[in-house]
């Protein structure tokens, strides 16, 4: 029994990096959301500003309500309106 699971998480642990090295080369975005999408603030703002320093190649995009609040977002930042079909 012990020798089946060491085979199991062996072989879990190889399909999730092959995974995650296939789909971190496809798709290098990051989606981003605050307090339901009403602002750009808090924790996620500081994660994205941090993770546009560390990897400039990542689109970064926000989901938010209003669009008063669109000034204060950086030109990297990709915005979607969260009643946008692209947001679903």
């Amino acid at each position: 029994m012990k020798k089946i699971i060491k085979y199991i998480i062996y072989f879990s642990e190889i399909f999730y990096t092959k995974i995650y090295s296939i789909f971190h080369k496809i798709q290098k975005q990051v989606m981003f959301e605050s307090f339901y999408g009403k602002q750009y603030s808090c924790n996620p703002r500081a994660v994205s500003e941090k993770l546009h320093k560390l990897y400039p190649d990542f689109k970064i995009v926000w989901f938010l309500n209003k669009r008063d609040s669109y000034n204060i977002l950086p030109n990297y930042v990709e915005v979607i309106h969260k009643k946008n079909l692209k947001y679903f």
